[in-house]
């Protein structure tokens, strides 16, 4: 199989690699277009209710994030599980990080040096050295830099440190064996969890005076509360779903199959209890403290939604169709481009006396235009060509 991807995957539309699996792309869009639809609440102040279902609270849920761990955990455990379960040993570490660094900095370094050149940075109040955290993928790991440049960039950040840690983490898990690797991982999830809530609840509240600049470090800040660590178990739920994936025997289900109506149900009902958990109270009432995304439920839901979105006939008919894999392919570039998008649209409708707020309809129109046509160029000129040259090279090499 290919190696996993966590946005764009490097196939056309009608020109799928060998082991592509059906339906992620789709979901990968959708998940993108949720951080689309967070910020643009944010811009607008899009809300309402319906009963107790409040559309404001699942708008801003956070829950397209939350699907991007999952389905970053669950492809980048695919090829490990794999060399696990046929007893050949695991990918070299340069190379692997080398892989994860070309499929994650070309955009992410165009997107950000436009900004950067833009908005003159390098004048504001510690423009230098934010622009070094930036570039170094360290961003959050200061205050004053977590949001500052353009705030979707957060989880790129975590992303990248999850890309270093994850293969230390299996090598871990390797130690239990075919059987036992699976359990470790589960176990890793939960001291994750655990080591965030001791830090948050415990180690915190006992540094009385607060020892560190709280331009740096806040005790409830971002990079306590957002950090690796805070959403280690996302990561690797997706991971142990990847586990079930590569052990199964029917990887995806046929539309006719009474197994494939099964894993409809199964998804719609699933899916159906994430957005009343996200959209209700009952997802504060079910949150274990300090747990991110309605942590447990809503994560070990969306983890099951990406392995039962192949396997479900109806959701992978929906989500293969043309312009939802279409948007996954540029779904990278739809995740780092559409908040610039947003402000430029804003600033242009506004200049011209059409509040976005008041016309909000003509605002995403515009907005979600502008991102996807930014998003397409990238894609062709940035990130497919050099994809392309990273197989050459790596197809040049040998195994």
């Amino acid at each position: 199989m290919s190696s996993p991807r966590l946005y764009a995957p490097t196939h056309t539309p009608d020109a799928r690699p060998q082991g592509y699996i059906p339906g992620l792309d789709g979901l990968r869009a959708l998940a993108c277009l949720a951080v689309f639809a967070e910020h643009f609440q944010q811009k607008t102040g899009l809300g309402g209710t319906l009963g107790p279902f409040d559309v404001e609270r699942w708008l801003l849920s956070g829950w397209g994030v939350a699907l991007l761990f999952s389905l970053s955990g669950f492809l980048l455990s695919l090829p490990l599980w794999r060399n696990l379960h046929t007893g050949s040993p695991p990918p070299r570490l340069a190379g692997f990080w080398a892989r994860r660094l070309v499929r994650l900095a070309p955009a992410y370094f165009v997107c950000l040096t436009i900004l950067i050149v833009h908005n003159s940075h390098w004048d504001e109040p510690r423009g230098v050295a934010d622009t070094v955290l930036h570039f170094l993928f360290l961003f959050n790991f200061a205050e004053f830099s977590f949001y500052s440049i353009n705030p979707p960039f957060w989880a790129l950040g975590i992303i990248f440190q999850f890309y270093i840690l994850f293969p230390l983490l299996f090598a871990v898990a390797r130690l239990g064996g075919r059987r036992g690797a699976p359990w470790i991982v589960g176990a890793l999830a939960i001291g994750g969890y655990l080591l965030h809530l001791a830090l948050m609840a415990t180690i915190v509240p006992a540094l009385q005076p607060w020892p560190f600049p709280e331009h740096i470090l806040r005790p409830e800040g971002y990079v306590l509360s957002r950090s690796l660590l805070a959403h280690l178990p996302h990561f690797l739920l997706g991971a142990l779903a990847g586990h079930y994936w590569i052990t199964s025997h029917s990887p995806t289900a046929d539309t006719t199959s009474p197994h494939g109506r099964r894993f409809d149900i199964s998804f719609l009902v699933m899916a159906g209890l994430v957005t009343v958990m996200l959209g209700t109270a009952a997802g504060d009432l079910a949150s274990l403290p300090h747990g991110r995304y309605a942590l447990p439920l809503v994560p070990i839901g969306l983890a099951l939604l990406v392995l039962w979105t192949p396997r479900a006939p109806m959701a992978r008919l929906i989500l293969e169709s043309l312009p939802i894999r279409t948007l996954g392919l540029i779904s990278y570039g739809i995740y780092i481009y559409h908040y610039p998008a947003l402000n430029l649209t804003g600033r242009v409708m506004e200049r011209y006396g059409v509040p976005p707020a008041e016309n909000m309809a003509l605002y995403a129109a515009i907005a979600l235009g502008l991102t996807i046509v930014v998003s397409a160029g990238s894609y062709l000129l940035v990130e497919k060509p050099i994809l392309k040259a990273t197989r050459r090279l790596s197809a040049s090499q040998g195994p």
